[in-house]
């Protein structure tokens, strides 16, 4: 699994977790650990944190930052959530991608101080000898709010564990916010380069010539991706209902219309929302879409409107 990919996994787990909740096999973390005082290294530790996501490319996510380099993905957030809630909540997105996943407990630096977290590995089960290896620990940053820094190689190397680890400490210490206050205006989204109407309200967090996620305030999302051809639209769609698959049940596949083009889509459903899964060829392109909007909802959300019709 390239890290192009566990990235793109990763931000739809973040649409299904829908904030810090509870995960299977919970965190060995005992007492919540203390945020590191940041004041006097905060910019010799966002130095270090921007030398060592040098060539990496960063995506929103909810309350933080998600960097994906070559062969390494590292994640920053900061939520109304117990620090032991925020490291059970990233697990769960690791667990997500689908391998058998170990844990130990670890010391990480941040700021000078060893905090308790969380290291993991993950064989995968679908690519044989590959697997990711990496560590995550959170802490609260004032009451009621933590702090999660998360990092892991997908091909692990000596260099990337000491990458990870100057991450995890200065990423600790200077936390989302130098990362997410000035955000980068995103260009509209665009379906195969048709742009698509944004409901009031609803968000563009990544958009790019080939690919874009939206997402609404009542949980609704739309992503859309075009792939190199319909054999890897069908891999990423996989490993995508596998995820979906880990939060709710398989339901009947149902007739649906893609850019146009009629297909039948695959469906999860679960208490929270619908997940509609769709690959077509549209105009020549391979694309994948995902439709994620409330059970009780039967036609297309407006905000999946332009590209999908039920």
């Amino acid at each position: 699994m390239t890290s192009a990919r566990i990235a793109a996994a990763l931000a739809i787990a973040l649409l299904v977790s829908s904030g810090a909740r509870a995960a299977r096999g919970r965190s060995k973390t005992k007492t919540p650990a203390k945020a590191p005082a940041a004041a006097a290294v905060d910019a010799k530790a966002l130095a270090r944190a921007k030398e060592a996501l040098t060539g990496c490319d960063q995506n929103p996510v909810s309350n933080g930052a998600l960097f994906q380099c070559k062969q390494l993905v590292a994640m920053v957030n900061e939520k109304l959530a117990t620090p032991a809630a925020l490291i059970d909540a990233d697990l769960e997105m690791i667990r997500s991608l689908g391998g058998e996943l170990t844990m130990s407990e670890v010391k990480i630096d941040v700021g000078g101080k060893s905090l308790p977290g969380v290291g993991f590995e993950m064989k995968s089960q679908a690519r044989g000898r590959e697997h990711i290896v990496g560590r995550v620990l959170a802490f609260e940053t004032q009451k009621g709010s933590g702090r999660s820094i998360l990092c892991f190689s997908s091909k692990p190397t000596a260099t990337d564990e000491y990458t990870c680890k100057k991450l995890l400490d200065a990423l600790g210490i200077v936390g989302p916010a130098p990362f997410v206050t000035a955000e980068p205006k995103l260009p509209d989204p665009a379906f195969l380069g048709r742009r698509i109407g944004v409901p009031d309200g609803c968000k563009a967090l990544n958009s790019d010539a080939n690919s874009f996620r939206v997402e609404c305030p009542d949980g609704a999302a739309l992503f859309y991706s075009r792939a190199k051809t319909i054999r890897a639209a069908e891999v990423v769609a996989n490993e995508f209902y596998t995820t979906f698959l880990k939060t709710g049940t398989a339901a009947p596949e149902r007739p649906c219309v893609l850019g146009g083009v009629p297909i039948s889509c695959r469906v999860v459903d679960s208490e929270e929302a619908t997940f509609y899964l769709g690959i077509a060829t549209v105009g020549g392109d391979p694309v994948i879409a995902i439709c994620y909007q409330h059970p009780a909802l039967i036609v297309a959300h407006p905000v999946c409107k332009d590209v999908f019709s039920f």
